[in-house]
């Protein structure tokens, strides 16, 4: 997986957005919005499904053929400015110019129940966000390593994957650093779809209890429900990082 330290870029963003509104008149203000989504692309067209704002149709595509994420599925971070209404092809949409992307790493879920081997990892992740999309459970992490490196990061599913009483169902979040022993802090965000896990019911599952290694706790719980940011549960978490676009 290739890695990128994008949280410090995505604020400096904003900040220098902020910044350069404080310029312009105050009648013509700047604002950028920051979402995940999902990649529609076909032969003459590129749109985004994001998470927060609905359909989105960028003025500059090429910015998403640029980062290498105009493939259809495939999950990015990106900062835009709203244009003007636009309908295109039947769909309605709002015309938006993007400011960055950033690729996001679009995963399935892995099931230990059917036999395949354990090569997930023990090593300690920092769970710092999470969300429930319409097809995706997303992840926003930190944990330490070095950019030369790369690390396995999965969902895995097993024999306690199943609803409790409360309607969640229990997954592990796990983290192999592959014999990694640099000390850099990194961060990024994973999208796994909700149809590579097949115990998921929409109309019966309520969220998710994620189960992780902390570092502090071998099975440190966060708990996500639909609709809802997640909320940490174990009894000494590590510093919050507060989530840039969940």
């Amino acid at each position: 997986m290739k890695r990128r330290n994008c949280l410090q870029q995505i604020i400096g963003i904003l900040l220098c957005c902020t910044l350069f509104s404080s310029c312009l008149d105050d009648n013509e203000p700047e604002t950028f919005f920051p979402t995940l989504g999902t990649v529609n692309a076909d032969e003459n067209d590129i749109t985004i499904e994001s998470d927060s704002y609905g359909l989105l149709i960028p003025t500059n595509p090429g910015f998403i053929t640029s980062t290498q994420t105009d493939s259809t599925g495939q999950r990015i971070l990106a900062v835009f400015q709203y244009t003007e209404n636009t309908t295109k092809e039947g769909k309605t949409g709002m015309q938006v110019e993007l400011v960055r992307v950033n690729k996001v790493l679009t995963k399935k879920a892995d099931d230990l129940r059917i036999g395949i081997e354990d090569v997930f990892g023990n090593s300690p992740i920092q769970i710092t966000a999470a969300s429930i999309s319409q097809k995706h459970l997303n992840i926003q992490y930190e944990y330490y390593g070095s950019t030369n490196i790369s690390h396995r990061i999965s969902l895995v599913l097993n024999s306690e994957t199943q609803l409790d009483e409360n309607g969640l169902l229990q997954v592990e979040f796990r983290h192999n650093n592959q014999g990694d022993t640099y000390s850099e802090r990194l961060w990024g965000i994973v999208s796994y779809t909700l149809e590579s896990i097949p115990d998921y019911d929409e109309s019966k599952c309520k969220g998710f209890k994620i189960i992780y290694d902390s570092g502090a706790n071998s099975r440190a719980e966060w708990i996500v429900k639909i609709n809802s940011q997640g909320t940490q549960t174990e009894q000494n978490p590590s510093r919050y990082i507060e989530s840039c676009c969940f």
